[in-house]
Parts: structure tokens; C-alpha cells; sequence
């Protein structure tokens, strides 16, 4: 059977240019983790974690290699996400192999501290199927948080967030230009319950940022136009009390657990420095709602948009 797509946007026609092996794609994944992180989360800034070896991790007990494991940006909890990476359509054994890795947490940890060392913890974990295409039934599934009741699944794993993403590269013919897609499979969440999956907007809603995202644009933007000329400038204008645990912006020398913090330097004036990472705005009652309340009363207009798409002015 020979099944030919066509894609265009505006006019542009796009063909299929697909990354053909798992190493190509987890390349590509390892500098594009916003591509594979679940909805509402980003990528904390420390170093993704590949190919780890699992002993007795497969399918049938023997060996295997997670592919990509790395921390999601949260106020608690510590999440990572570990990504299982397949180059066919994504299907029962694909998952019960992801699942069966994630048994094997104790391994996994201590891999990750021998890389990255012992201040990293992971709290929890979130499993992430990647590949090309998906069986229907998975993808149902998945969305559903249903997928322990599919005919097939070894292991019945509590308290673990399963989720899938399937990523299409194509190319457009008149100039070679390359365009990703990630759809993502992932458990429909409540906006009023749980974890608050909500984006923010300072800049009259062009753009919209995750929680962390959105503390580190709103600086940066800051530190322009209100002309911060150094470091203990900006450190006085947003001082520790608004993040809670950590210093909101610090020189990088002077970072004691730098896995909190952008893993990108930015600067003002002649000095260097980054921004913490961790960030949640928990319905209005986390640290992120006592930052955009003081930026407030610094002049800024704040957005707020819910998993539901429903904007507000704060």
C-alpha cells in the first residue's frame, strides 16, 4: 500500500523528511526538549541525562537504555521526565517497555547523581513515549489516564504521569527549510485542580510564558527598560522574599545549587547573571502569584490563560 501526504501553509508545500533513526531524533530532542515536555511544565535548565543503562529494565528482563531523562521546572516535587524514543508507531509493547523502565527508579536516580550529582532528586517521575506515529487506542488512552485498563499492560504503576509525543519533521521543497511538529498525548487536567498549568502574558498578550519562563522574560525585559545598570541594582528591585528559598537573580559564582537556576547567563550592565527556575503559580497562592503581584505594582499588565484558553487580566 503506497499512502502519499501533502502539507502546505499558506501556499508553502511541505514533504516528509523524517529523522529515519532514534539517534537522529534524540539528537534533535536533547537541544528541543520544549518539543517532548508535557503541557504546563518546561525544562528546568539542567542537563538532560541520556542513555542510561537499566539493568533488567526490559520487556523481557533484559537490559536496556532510557533514552532522555531530565527535570521539569516546578515549585516542588522535583519532576523529571524520562523519554523512551521509537522510530515506528507507538503501541502497547512500546509502553509496557517505558513502564518497565520506570520500575527501576533507584537505578535511574543514581545514574542521574553519578552524571549530575547528589543535589539532584528526582521526586517524581513523568513517562513519555516519543515516536513518529501512534496506535489510535493508545493515544485515546493516554488523554484519558485510561491506559492501565488496555488489554496488554504488564505493570500497573501508581502515582506515575504516562504521556506521548509524536514528532513529524518535514521540509519545504523551494528552499530545504525544515519544520518540526509535536502533538502531544498527555492526561486532560482540570484548571481548578492539581497542578496550575497556566500561562502569562506581560506584554499584552503577543506572548505567553510558562512559570518560569515568565519570571526570566519579564527581567531580562525589565533590566531594558528601566535601565538596571548592575547586578545589586537588580537584586534590590527583586529581592529574595518574592521567590522564597532562593535569591530571585545571582551571580553566578555566587550560586550555591546551580541546578535551580537558567542554565543561560544574561547580563546588566557589566555583570552576569541568572535567574531561578523554580517557580509555581498554584491558582494565585504560590510564589509565582507574589512575583506577578509586585511586578503589578510596578506598573506591568499581567495576563493570565488557562488550560481552557480562558485569558483574565490579573
Amino acid at each position: 500500500m503506497y499512502i502519499e501526504k501533502t502539507m502546505s501553509i499558506n501556499g508553502v508545500v511541505l514533504e516528509d523528511y523524517p529523522f529515519n533513526k532514534e539517534v537522529f531524533l534524540e539528537g534533535f530532542l536533547l537541544e528541543h526538549l520544549t518539543h517532548i515536555c508535557p503541557p504546563g511544565y518546561e525544562a528546568s535548565g539542567v542537563d538532560p541525562v541520556n542513555q542510561i543503562p537499566v539493568q533488567g529494565g526490559g520487556q523481557d528482563g533484559s537490559n536496556g537504555r532510557i533514552d532522555i531523562a531530565f527535570e521539569l521546572a516546578a515549585e516542588s516535587n522535583n519532576p523529571w521526565a524520562l523519554a523512551e524514543i521509537k522510530n515506528v508507531r507507538l503501541d502497547i509493547p512500546h509502553l509496557n517497555q517505558l513502564l518497565a523502565y520506570l520500575l527501576q527508579q533507584q537505578q535511574l536516580i543514581s545514574e542521574i547523581q553519578k552524571r549530575l550529582g547528589q543535589n539532584v532528586s528526582p521526586g517524581r517521575w513523568i513517562g513519555i513515549l516519543v515516536g513518529p506515529s501512534i496506535d489510535a487506542s493508545l493515544g485515546a488512552a493516554l488523554v484519558n489516564n485510561a491506559w492501565q485498563e488496555l488489554p496488554g499492560i504488564n505493570h500497573n504503576l501508581k502515582d506515575v504521569e504516562i504521556g506521548a509525543v509524536v514528532v513529524n519533521r518535514y521540509r519545504e521543497k523551494a528552499n530545504n527549510a525544515i519544520y518540526v511538529f509535536a502533538d502531544k498525548y498527555f492526561p486532560i487536567r482540570s484548571s481548578s485542580t492539581g497542578r496550575d498549568y497556566s500561562k502569562f502574558s506581560f506584554d499584552d498578550r503577543q506572548h505567553w510564558y510558562g512559570a518560569a519562563e515568565f519570571v526570566r522574560e519579564y527581567i531580562g525585559e525589565f533590566c531594558t527598560s528601566a535601565n538596571i545598570r548592575d547586578l545589586a541594582a537588580l537584586q534590590q528591585q527583586f529581592p529574595k522574599h518574592l521567590q522564597g528559598s532562593y535569591e530571585v537573580v545571582a551571580a553566578p559564582a555566587s550560586i550555591a545549587d546551580p541546578l535551580r537556576y537558567s542554565k543561560q547567563s544574561f547580563r546588566v550592565g557589566s555583570d552576569a547573571y541568572e535567574v531561578c527556575t523554580q517557580w509555581g503559580y498554584a491558582h494565585g497562592k504560590g510564589n509565582l502569584a507574589n512575583f506577578i503581584d509586585f511586578v503589578k505594582r510596578l506598573g506591568a499588565k499581567i495576563y493570565r490563560m488557562t488550560p481552557d484558553g480562558v485569558v483574565a487580566l490579573l
